[in-house]
């Protein structure tokens, strides 16, 4: 479970670091919403990519 001392040493804290699952914390940490922000301040594309792994 993520906490706030434990966000501090990370450059990105997105929404996911409040949720549960194992799964999405290991996320909680990706440049999410600010990515996408800095793309449309800069007018350009933004390439998201979806691996699933079994």
């Amino acid at each position: 479970m993520a906490t706030s001392s434990h966000s501090n040493q990370h450059k990105f804290t997105n929404r996911l670091a409040s949720e549960q699952s194992p799964y999405l914390l290991q996320h909680a940490h990706n440049p999410g919403e600010e990515a996408f922000a800095k793309a449309r301040r800069r007018d350009s594309l933004f390439v998201v990519v979806v691996m699933m792994v079994s």
